[in-house]
């Protein structure tokens, strides 16, 4: 799915609470796979590219980055609420 230039996969349990996995500078969501696979069963998983990262386009920058998190969480997070959960420029993103 896309939100702006932010590419998403939403994976896991359509049912669970919505978790975010950002990842760090110069990677893109597959870090997070191994974590993925361990929680899908029972967790809705929101697993973004950054911006200029993976299958995202746009321009990067912690707060666009954090804008566009945010419209995620609202847009399908469940409740419009979500944990967030970042490595690095991740929990950067996170915190801002």
């Amino acid at each position: 799915m896309l939100i702006g230039p932010l590419y998403c996969a939403e994976l896991g349990n359509p049912e669970g609470q919505s978790v975010v996995l950002l990842h760090g500078g110069g990677a893109s969501r597959w870090v997070w796979n191994p974590v993925a696979a361990e929680l899908m069963d029972e967790f809705h998983l929101l697993v973004p590219d950054l911006l200029e990262h993976g299958r995202s386009g746009g321009t990067f920058s912690i707060r666009h980055n954090a804008e566009l998190v945010a419209e995620l969480i609202a847009l399908r997070g469940h409740g419009a609420k979500a944990h967030v959960v970042g490595l690095s420029i991740g929990a950067q993103i996170g915190l801002e």
